[in-house]
Order: C-alpha cells, then structure tokens, then sequence
C-alpha cells in the first residue's frame, strides 16, 4: 500500500481536492510515503502529513496521523500537529494501525 494508491482511490470515489497540488500549497501540506495498514482486513490506512505554519511560535513542520477508510471513502485526521519528528509520527501511525511498536 503506498500514499498513491491512497490518493487515487480518494479520487476515483470522492473527485474532492484534498490531494490537490494548490490544496497542499495552500496548507503548507506535504505527505509522507509511509502507510502503514490495518493487518487484519487492510480496510483502513494511516499515513503521515507534516504542515508548516510561518506563524507559530517555533518555526518549522509538526507532523499529523491520518488515516483513510477504503469502505467509506473518507479520511480523518487521528492527531493533528502533535508531533515534532516524523519518527515520533510513524510510531504514533504504527500504534493506531495496531502494528507492534518497538519499545
């Protein structure tokens, strides 16, 4: 499963601007290739953002958790810029998608 397959199923069934190069621009949004999949039945996906936000306090990219249903088509934020490291991201994906996280 990789962030592509994620942005072509979202097209095909929502036709929406979510992935939308002006979208992300806009956003200061940039996508992580890693996906990690729910092990059981492979319906869900959780992958990584990072956003900018030049007027923060601390400059620099906060990472967010997201995941997409492939039954229903939609995805949904699971943390929204509560980490500061990719790494701390993917354990927080690897968590929601019930992969075993290392210690």
């Amino acid at each position: 499963m990789t962030i592509d397959d994620i942005r072509t199923d979202y097209a095909r069934h929502n036709g929406g601007h979510w992935f939308d190069a002006d979208t992300l621009r806009f956003w200061g949004t940039r996508l992580s290739s890693r996906v990690f999949t729910t092990p059981v039945d492979g319906t869900r996906a959780y992958f990584i953002t990072s956003e900018y936000k030049p007027f923060r306090r601390e400059p620099g990219r906060l990472y967010s958790v997201r995941v997409y249903d492939f039954a229903t088509h939609k995805i949904d934020t699971i943390s929204f810029q509560k980490d500061r490291t990719l790494a701390q991201a993917v354990r927080r994906a690897r968590f929601f998608a019930g992969a075993k996280v290392p210690g």
